[in-house]
């Protein structure tokens, strides 16, 4: 069998870095799947109950469309796209909500995408000078033993013009899931902060919730995170 020079070259090198203990920092990854297509989901009025409905295209073909009322305490609800990627999900919300949804496939998730209904994407006012690291979503990577802890932190850089204040509050209730450093906070222009999370489940699954940055200046605004972690 012959190897090709330029085979046994980079061979050759990814010994030497393995042998040389290389070490870097994680790159984070991109979500593995398209985000839904704010443009192609409206909500629809049908007498006494109401729907997200997707057009062709709205979702990847085959994911699991979640969705969850930003402005209810409702659980999360789900379907799954037909091979043409459109959907139809009963769904309580009114003209005003804010509906995010997430394409999910097994572990594979897309960006979560706010909707306003009766449609269109939801703009935030601050999001082009107040930036959030996580900025959409805290997802544990590993499942964390009931009875056990763990905490994750989302910092919170101000390049607005202006002071940010803020509140962190909780969508609603959760046995798992709470809010380590009480707001409210004041952070100043070209300043940051960090705002910590943690998980502490009672009980084995899934256990997901919605913390919000709730802003109060440089304007009216409210930043929503999902928190995603599993109970084992």
């Amino acid at each position: 069998m012959t190897v090709r020079p330029w085979c046994a070259l980079l061979g050759s090198l990814v010994l030497a870095l393995v042998g040389a203990g290389c070490v870097g920092t994680p790159i984070p990854q991109p979500p593995a799947l398209d985000p839904p297509d704010a443009d192609l989901i409206r909500h629809e009025d049908f007498g006494t109950f109401a729907q997200l409905v997707g057009e062709a295209g709205a979702v990847v073909p085959g994911a699991t469309l979640w969705a969850v009322n930003l402005d209810g305490t409702l659980d999360p609800e789900t379907t799954v796209a037909e091979a043409d990627g459109s959907f139809m999900l009963s769904f309580f919300a009114i003209p005003g909500h804010e509906v995010r949804v997430q394409a999910r496939d097994g572990d594979d998730r897309s960006r979560p995408v706010d909707l306003l209904v009766p449609r269109g994407e939801v703009v935030r006012a601050t999001e082009g000078c107040l930036a959030l690291e996580p900025a959409l979503e805290v997802r544990l990577a590993a499942a964390v033993a009931v009875g056990a802890s763990e905490t994750r932190v989302v910092r919170v850089s101000n390049r607005c013009a202006g002071e940010a204040v803020f509140d962190v509050t909780l969508r609603r209730p959760s046995d798992a899931w709470r809010v380590v450093t009480p707001g409210p906070f004041s952070v100043p222009s070209g300043g940051a902060a960090d705002v910590e999370v943690a998980f502490a489940p009672l009980s084995a699954g899934l256990h997901e919730e919605i913390v919000f940055l709730a802003l109060s200046a440089p304007a009216l605004d409210r930043r929503p995170i999902t928190l995603s972690g599993e109970g084992r």
